[in-house]
């Protein structure tokens, strides 16, 4: 889904624009991200911070374009999140991992190992907690072990909130550890269970009914004022998302929400 004059692609890249920083948060696939930006008349040069959620192809393959562009912007992410990653979802095992080698850009990469405030109010948590029992990994995602591959842990995920005097602002990329989990995460850290909003991934596509279900039930009994959802939330699982959540739209390229 996309508006007119922008392209789609099976990735995320989130533009978040404060009084004081431009945050890139992922790069999607390709540097696609940076043609819709100029379409819609957006600055990248004046993005100081890149955030990559996760180590997947779909949220770093634009990365070293726009370093290339971008002489100054900090990328921040985990160290797991350049780590080898495999998916054998075809039937057959393919890479899925960081498309380029960072180190010829070591000197703008922060490779954080905890909670880090990157900015006044700007928060990336990088210890998200798997509480729940019903959202389970995916045995299909994998990494490489000492005796061949296994499931992958997602070590390398992080979420970025902002604060809000209505509650957090959330960013997901996949959510692969679990939406719940995920939100949770965010509201044992801001000691408040108030979301303003919720924009990103969730990982429900082709998920088991229960899992649906029981997140369905969770949401319904949180605090959050407007979730955008896109990416890996798969169609099938929005149309059930929006259907029982009233405060549920679809985040498709080229959405702006002003806070």
């Amino acid at each position: 889904m996309y508006k007119n004059g922008l392209k789609a692609e099976h990735g995320l890249s989130i533009l978040i624009k404060t009084d004081n920083h431009h945050i890139l948060f992922d790069t999607g696939q390709t540097g696609l991200f940076m043609d819709n930006a100029q379409t819609m008349g957006e600055d990248l040069m004046k993005v100081n911070m890149v955030v990559i959620s996760r180590g997947h192809y779909d949220h770093t393959g634009g990365l070293e374009r726009f370093l290339k562009f971008n002489p100054h912007a900090m990328v921040f992410l985990k160290q797991e999140a350049t780590h080898k990653k495999f998916s054998s979802s075809t039937g057959l095992v393919r890479s899925i991992g960081f498309p380029f080698d960072v180190t010829p850009y070591q000197e703008r990469v922060r490779f954080i190992t905890e909670n880090t405030e990157i900015a006044p109010g700007i928060f990336l948590l990088t210890g998200i907690e798997r509480n729940t029992s019903f959202e389970t990994l995916h045995p299909k995602l994998m990494i490489s072990a000492t005796k061949g591959f296994m499931t992958d842990p997602f070590d390398d995920e992080l979420v970025m909130y902002l604060h809000h005097n209505k509650g957090a602002v959330i960013m997901s990329g996949c959510a692969h550890r679990g939406l719940i989990n995920t939100l949770n995460t965010v509201t044992k850290h801001t000691k408040s269970d108030l979301i303003r909003l919720f924009i990103g991934g969730t990982h429900l596509n082709g998920t088991h009914d229960h899992r649906l279900e029981s997140t369905l039930q969770t949401l319904s009994k949180m605090k959050i004022t407007q979730m955008m959802l896109n990416h890996c939330t798969g169609i099938q699982a929005y149309a059930q998302v929006s259907k029982r959540q009233t405060n549920v739209s679809y985040a498709s390229t080229g959405t702006v929400v002003t806070l």
